[in-house]
């Protein structure tokens, strides 16, 4: 009884890595084919996390049920979850198609998106074509809580949204300098005294100095 607990516990955490190391190599693989290898400030594949994590688990329950050594004992049961597994994977595998296919990035090139339900749509707004960038800062002061916004306007009249939480500080630090660096226009609208204190509790002093520098 003891060896068949420590086997099935063994059977367990191996699905379950399967499934981490499944869906990991699923994202990188993602992030190296569309990027070309090119400096990226931000991937994400979207909705795309989702479907990568059932797509994965489906293959873990495979592994899980076939890896059984008693075969007789819940033989009927089995034979069930294949099947459910297996109508689950039929499922999945289309939309797994349309999820490798469905991503966001910003690179030192361009920002790129390809949407979920249309393969191969992907649409490239360069940087030349940049009209804008404009840095805010949204938040409640009573309520503690602040987010840092870079609001990117192009020339056709496409923008986008980085908020610093999604990209994380550092990278959003990464990606307002390059944008100065390459002399694109960037709007700071200056926070309250509030919302900067907030700003520098939350993301440090580096990026509080954002909002005190003047623009380049």
């Amino acid at each position: 009884m003891s060896w068949t607990k420590n086997h099935n516990r063994f059977r367990l955490i191996t699905s379950l890595l399967l499934t981490l190391i499944l869906g990991g190599i699923l994202l990188a693989g993602q992030k190296l084919i569309y990027t070309d290898k090119m400096k990226v400030f931000y991937f994400q594949g979207k909705p795309g996390t989702l479907f990568f994590a059932l797509f994965a688990c489906t293959i873990a329950v495979y592994f899980y049920l076939l890896t059984k050594r008693n075969k007789e004992s819940g033989k009927v049961m089995q034979k069930w979850c294949l099947t459910l597994n297996t109508i689950l994977f039929v499922i999945l595998l289309p939309l797994q198609i349309f999820s490798m296919d469905s991503y966001f990035y910003i690179s030192d090139r361009a920002v790129v998106e390809s949407k979920f339900w249309n393969v191969g749509d992907k649409e490239t707004v360069n940087w030349k074509d940049l009209k804008k960038s404009v840095l805010t800062v949204l938040g409640d002061a009573n309520g503690n809580t602040v987010s840092i916004i870079n609001h990117l306007v192009f020339q056709n009249g496409k923008t986008y949204d980085i908020n610093i939480s999604t990209i994380g500080k550092h990278e959003f630090s990464k990606l307002l300098t390059y944008i100065k660096k390459q002399n694109l226009l960037v709007e700071v609208k200056k926070p309250s005294e509030e919302q900067l204190q907030l700003v520098k509790s939350n993301y440090g002093s580096q990026v509080a100095k954002l909002f005190t520098t003047e623009n380049s």
